[in-house]
Formats: structure tokens, C-alpha cells, sequence
């Protein structure tokens, strides 16, 4: 009898923890899946920076393996600029290589072919807190290609042969970087 208690109790300490333990992996990844948006101009040169963020939790906390890649979408222009580049950077973590020997990138906006002015392909192995691989992709769009891209209501991409969809947070998101920076 002692030790159905002993062991009753002892399995309560261990799912108590367990919930203890979900709700800290529910927090982080509640913070970490948080966008963030900047918008700044430097004092010393006018060169005004806009920049939206999402990392996903896939990404850093399990291998996401492409499921969901982490998005950056960059604009910058000095105070003369008046068709600024934008830049949309598309990076996950993967066990191993996955698009090392083949990294093309093409885009659709709407379903029209929208054509980067070159992509380039960053490869770079992680050893904390274990062995992975982060890929990314950067693709460097003209004015008139990123005004499409910010106006569409659907945006699909193809890494290789893989073709994924960006998110309606992830186009609204695009959009605001794009009106930023032409104010």
C-alpha cells in the first residue's frame, strides 16, 4: 500500500512538472514567433532602413525541414533614392544539407512571374545547442518587382524543386515594409 502512494505521488510530482514544462515550451515559443518591425533612419547619412522579422519556432527549437522558413523582408534607400531594392531572405534549420547542390529560387505574385535581380544562397553549419544546418536564400528584387510582390494577395515560392506559400501575416507584412519605405 506504501508503495502505491510512493509511487502515485511521485508520478503526480512527474506530470505536474510535465504541464510546468509545456507551459515554458508554449511561452518561448509564443515569444519567439512574435514579428518584429523596425523602421529607422540614420542621422549621419539620411539612409532610411525598414525591416520585418518572424522567426518560427520550428525552426530553432526542432528542425523545421522547410516546413516553415523564417522570413525577413529589408528595404533600405538614401534620402535621393526614389526606386529602392528590396531584399526577401527565406532561412531554415535541417539535419543535414538540403539545397546545397541545387538553390534556385523563383517567385509567382498572383500567379505572374515575378523575377528576382539575383538570389544568393548562404550555407552555414550550427553546432549549438546541436549539430544542424541553417540554409537560406536572399532573393534582391528591382522597384517595380517589389511593388508586385507588396501588392499581392498570394505569393508562392519554389527553393529547388520544393514550392511553399507565404502566410496573409507574412503579406501583410511585406506590404508594410513596402509602403514604409516609400513614404
Amino acid at each position: 500500500m506504501k508503495m502505491n502512494k510512493l509511487v502515485l505521488l511521485c508520478l503526480g510530482f512527474a506530470l505536474s512538472g510535465c504541464g510546468a514544462i509545456n507551459q515554458q515550451h508554449q511561452q518561448i515559443k509564443s515569444n519567439v514567433e512574435q514579428p518584429v518591425f523596425k523602421s529607422e533612419i540614420d542621422k549621419f547619412t539620411g539612409q532610411k532602413s525598414v525591416a520585418w522579422m518572424k522567426v518560427y519556432y520550428d525552426s530553432i527549437g526542432r528542425y523545421a525541414n522547410g516546413k516553415q522558413f523564417n522570413k525577413i523582408f529589408h528595404s533600405s534607400k538614401k534620402p535621393d533614392d526614389k526606386k529602392p531594392v528590396g531584399v526577401i531572405n527565406i532561412n531554415s534549420d535541417f539535419r543535414e544539407h538540403k539545397y546545397l547542390r541545387c538553390h534556385s529560387v523563383d517567385w509567382l505574385a498572383d500567379g505572374e512571374i515575378v523575377k528576382p535581380l539575383h538570389a544568393e544562397y548562404k550555407s552555414q553549419v550550427e553546432r549549438s545547442p546541436h549539430v544542424h544546418v541553417n540554409e537560406g536564400v536572399s532573393s534582391y528584387f528591382a522597384f517595380d518587382s517589389f511593388k508586385k510582390l507588396a501588392g499581392a494577395s498570394r505569393i508562392e515560392y519554389r527553393i529547388c524543386n520544393d514550392e511553399f506559400q507565404m502566410t496573409p501575416e507574412e503579406l501583410e507584412a511585406l506590404g508594410h515594409v513596402f509602403n514604409e519605405i516609400t513614404k
